[in-house]
Parts: structure tokens; C-alpha cells; sequence
């Protein structure tokens, strides 16, 4: 049978800078992450900018993505049962966000960015792709038939 030992505290983590030792939790602190709003219409390209300049280890929070994630079989069309999962599962990192710094790059992906995702960005970016463009890369992604009309809606309610 097995020995049990004794659990061991982790030691706490510090570095000495000249004559001044700093804790870890200052270390992150000093951290240079960033948090990057991208938003814009619909198949604006949203995901895609990211996809294109987040590093490997960087935080996505992005619906869709997450969407998947819990087992939506579509990239965009999500069942409504999985609705409260997602909307839960992305409000609790935004969350966790905002209560405690993060140490590597965020990227949330928004068309209709909340208040506090707003808030929460360093800096925002703000895809200008035009409303034929991302109706013709609805219809090429072979997005469900309501896409173009929530395209239109979302240039009405934005221009």
C-alpha cells in the first residue's frame, strides 16, 4: 500500500531586482497583456483577424467558438438549448477578467460588444468591411438562410 506524504505549499514566487524583491502577484501586475476588442457586422471577419494575429498562447473569447466548444454542430447556426450554456460560459471569462488581470493577451470577438466587454478592451478594433461584402461571404460560407437579413439589420442599427 502506498504512503501517503504530507501536501506541500507551493513556495511563493519572487524575484530580486537589485535590492528590491518583488512577489509574483507584482509581477503580474507589471504584465503587458492586452485586452483587444474586434468587432464588426456579421462575416465581417472578425474571427478571422484573430485567428491571423493572436499568438499561440493567447485567450479567445469568442461566442461562436465557444459555442462549438460545447457541442453546437454549426459553426454559426447554434441550437437554442445550448443559448444559456454559452451566454454563461462567456459572461463567467469576461468575468474572470475583470476580477483579476490576465497575464497573457485576451481577444474577444464581438458584433454588438456589452458594456462591460467594452470596458474591459485596451483597445479596440473596428473591422470596416461593407454590408455586400459580408452578405457575398455569408452566402459563399454557406451561412444559415437568415444571415443576409441579420447582415442589413446590423448596418441599419450601426451606420
Amino acid at each position: 500500500m502506498p504512503t501517503l506524504q504530507p501536501l506541500r505549499r507551493r513556495p511563493r514566487v519572487s524575484r530580486q531586482v537589485g535590492n528590491v524583491t518583488i512577489d509574483h502577484a507584482d509581477i503580474r501586475a507589471m504584465s503587458n497583456a492586452t485586452i483587444t476588442l474586434v468587432t464588426g457586422a456579421p462575416c465581417s471577419g472578425k474571427s478571422t483577424y484573430v485567428a491571423e494575429h493572436k499568438a499561440k498562447r493567447d485567450v479567445v473569447i469568442d461566442y461562436d467558438a465557444i459555442a462549438v466548444a460545447l457541442g453546437s454542430p454549426n459553426t454559426h447556426d447554434h441550437p437554442k438549448s445550448l443559448v444559456p450554456y454559452i451566454l454563461n460560459a462567456r459572461d463567467s471569462l469576461l468575468d474572470r477578467i475583470a476580477s483579476k488581470r490576465p497575464t497573457t493577451n485576451v481577444w474577444i470577438v464581438a458584433c454588438a460588444p456589452s458594456t462591460q466587454e467594452q470596458q474591459l478592451a485596451d483597445t479596440t478594433i473596428t473591422l470596416d468591411t461593407d454590408m455586400d461584402t459580408c452578405i457575398a461571404r455569408a452566402h459563399d460560407e454557406g451561412r444559415p438562410a437568415p444571415w443576409p437579413g441579420l447582415i442589413r439589420e446590423w448596418f441599419v442599427s450601426h451606420m
